[in-house]
């Protein structure tokens, strides 16, 4: 396996990589062949159209070919998480595709920071939809099946969703414990909030990792930073209540409940506050920004 994969690093590292110039180059000759096989029925292309076609799908593969390398990279931070590296490189690979599809020079990123957020979308998909029913720990399983049932009736009795501070309580286990069991498994689930212009992905799947390689790690910076400039456009108390509820820069999502708690408000609100800032980020200049980040 090991030189299988050898192999096919060392086949991978004879494409160059591209220059921000060639990106946009070959990105154009992409969005302008797929125009013209969305407008056009194959009988009504003339031959300068068929070479306009021919020159999009010879720049699809050289945009996939010089991006592999960073398909590996991202895949290699996920090598222990249910599925065996040769299958994340190539769920990676198909989140690679769909970024070369998707990528619009005109909207200002870079295409390798896209490119990352479409792999890395693919990998944890694919984590999450193949890898959870194999191999997640039965002993980890009944903790968390406990810890579910309690949710349950806490939330029965007290008309919001506990904290984890009160499901320890109830189950005589310290906060920590039931805390780690419950990061344990967003790990391997996502967080089922869709976001996205297609509704296809999920906040889970934005989850930072500490396994970084150098070039991976400056393109996850830049759409931190991308991520960051965006919420920016709220008010600071706005800013928070959304960094909170969607667990963003925290290790999972608080309830209002625990919010409001945290501020010293009430959930309701939390809750006023969390719709003012949803209505903000739904502007068309925002909207356009939230579309070209995801």
């Amino acid at each position: 396996m090991l030189s299988l994969l050898n192999a096919y690093l060392k086949e991978i590292g004879q494409f160059p990589l591209l220059t921000p110039e060639k990106e946009i180059f070959y990105s154009k000759q992409i969005i302008e062949a797929n125009r013209i096989k969305e407008q056009l029925d194959q009988a009504q292309i003339n031959l300068e159209q068929q070479e306009t076609i021919r020159l999009g799908a010879k720049a699809e593969q050289i945009m996939f070919h010089s991006n592999l390398r960073l398909v590996v990279s991202v895949a290699k931070k996920y090598k222990n998480r249910d599925l065996e590296l040769s299958d994340l490189i190539q769920e990676g690979s198909l989140g690679l595709i769909k970024a070369i599809q998707k990528y619009d020079p005109k909207k200002g990123n870079r295409f390798s920071t896209v490119a990352y957020w479409w792999i890395r979308q693919s990998i944890t998909r694919a984590i999450s939809d193949k890898g959870r029913l194999i191999r997640f720990p039965v002993h980890l399983q009944e903790q968390l099946n406990k810890i579910k049932k309690i949710q349950k009736e806490l939330l029965i009795e007290e008309g919001s969703l506990p904290t984890v501070k009160q499901i320890a309580v109830r189950l005589n286990k310290k906060p920590q414990n039931i805390r780690k069991i419950l990061q344990q498994e967003m790990c391997l689930t996502s967080l089922n909030i869709p976001v996205g212009q297609e509704k296809k992905t999920n906040l889970g799947d934005l989850l930072k990792s500490d396994e970084l390689e150098p070039e991976t790690k400056l393109i996850e910076e830049e759409y931190q930073k991308n991520i960051k400039e965006l919420l920016n456009n709220l008010s600071s108390l706005e800013k928070t209540v959304i960094e909170l509820q969607f667990g963003i820069n925290y290790s999972q999502p608080w309830s209002r409940k625990e919010i409001g708690q945290k501020l010293e408000i009430t959930s309701s609100q939390v809750r006023q506050i969390e719709n003012r800032a949803m209505r903000k980020l739904r502007t068309p200049r925002l909207k356009k920004q939230i579309q070209s980040l995801l």
